[in-house]
């Protein structure tokens, strides 16, 4: 493919290109049809690499990329089929299917996230990977040394150790105009997957630093803890795997995940019954979570009778009834539990997680296994506060660091069962 031909730097330097305007336009919409100027970039991400296969078909990477893109949209195909039963039994307001479609369609989009990393990976192979964070830290930098020049870097550099020092208890005016949300967690993916992946090479350490440097120039608690969480989840389960059968740290990997969508499902109950509202009690400030739970607490019921308001249901809520700005209450896992219901939320999770790691860990690969499941990890405790499975470049960036890892391995393996 391209990275053997004499064009692959002028096809590199489009996608990194790509990745890097992408990222810029982040918060930007095309006025006329509302729809996000990223998913310009995206689609043209994915139209080129259709292109490319097209003129020179390569089909065992193809289909090692595409059919990893439809594992890893599964969650959105739950919602959209738990969704449309919904709305039919229902028979739900056209403007609230209108909302849900529009808004897991043009702003979130699994398929279109996962599809746009199968691209790089088609394109590039594992390099794809290294060139969707180029274009990534090269608009992180831009927009940091934006700052930086405006406030000169004295300034920077004292807010940007106040802040690390008070661990993100103090922020100060400057660092918090280099806060930049959408790309915080995207950095951190590749900060926490090149920290789980460690290789002693100059390239590979230029990225960790440069990604861990915009990482925490927005440093959030609990991304922090998320990175913990999940690299000690990984490296211990890459020591035991030294000295234990694969079958069982792979079993292992399956018994935490399925204790963790028990607990994620008891999150819920927890949220229902006023957790937020006792954190509180205690001096705990939830940032206005007490309150907007307490809120959205009429839309649903903690019982497994409960069949969920369709997807967009709370998002369209918050917006236009609630009043929340965002649309977003700050809690993946309370929003979905009320769009899909009891067991669409079940299947959701499992989806999310269960499958994932089976996936990508079958045939005894069990370091793409326990690579899969720390990243999952990762995903799950950022999202108990925030709003981060409602972002598509957040599914970009994890998408491509779990569909990449062992990328080439997977595509000689279907090279072998004859595909050419």
């Amino acid at each position: 493919m391209f990275e053997e031909k004499l064009g692959s730097k002028i096809a590199a330097i489009y996608f990194i290109s790509l990745s890097a305007l992408m990222h810029y336009f982040y918060s930007q919409v095309i006025p006329l049809f509302t729809t996000p100027v990223q998913q310009v970039f995206v689609v043209l991400a994915i139209a080129t690499a259709f292109v490319s296969f097209l003129i020179e078909p390569d089909m065992a990477r193809a289909a090692v990329a595409v059919k990893a893109a439809l594992i890893l949209s599964a969650p959105m195909f739950v919602m959209i089929m738990a969704s449309l039963l919904l709305w039919s039994v229902e028979m739900t307001g056209i403007e609230y299917i209108i909302q849900g479609l529009w808004h897991y369609g043009i702003y979130v989009n699994q398929l279109l996230a996962a599809l746009y990393a199968a691209a790089f990976l088609y394109m590039f192979g594992e390099k794809g990977i290294w060139y969707h964070l180029a274009g990534l830290l090269l608009v992180n930098l831009f927009l940091i040394g934006k700052v930086i020049f405006e406030y000169g870097p004295q300034t920077y550099f004292s807010e940007f150790a106040t802040l690390l020092t008070s661990f993100a208890g103090e922020t100060g005016d400057v660092m918090a105009e280099a806060e930049i949300h959408e790309l915080v967690y995207c950095v951190g993916t590749y900060a926490f997957f090149m920290l789980l992946t460690f290789r002693k090479n100059v390239w590979f350490l230029a990225g960790l630093v440069l990604s861990m440097f915009c990482f925490l120039s927005a440093l959030k608690r609990i991304g922090v803890l998320a990175m913990v969480v999940g690299l000690l989840a990984g490296w211990m389960l890459q020591l035991a795997s030294r000295h234990i059968s694969p079958k069982t740290v792979s079993k292992v990997i399956t018994s935490v995940l399925l204790m963790v969508a028990v607990v994620l499902l008891f999150y819920i109950f927890a949220v229902k019954m006023g957790f937020f509202d006792l954190l509180e009690d205690y001096g705990i400030d939830t940032m206005g979570r007490a309150l907007t739970y307490k809120k959205v607490s009429q839309f649903y019921e903690f019982l497994p009778n409960y069949i969920g308001q369709g997807m967009g249901f709370l998002a369209y809520q918050l917006t236009v009834n609630l009043n929340v700005y965002s649309g977003s209450v700050h809690n993946d896992f309370l929003q979905f539990y009320i769009d899909l219901g009891f067991f669409g939320y079940i299947f959701w999770i499992l989806t999310l997680t269960v499958l994932r790691t089976k996936y990508f860990g079958r045939g005894g690969k069990i370091t793409n296994e326990i690579i899969t499941f720390a990243v999952i990890l990762f995903m799950l405790v950022i999202s108990s506060t925030d709003n981060t499975l409602n972002h598509q470049m957040f599914y970009i960036a994890t998408d491509m660091v779990i569909m990449g890892y062992g990328f080439h391995e997977r595509v000689q393996e279907e090279r072998q069962r004859g595909i050419v």
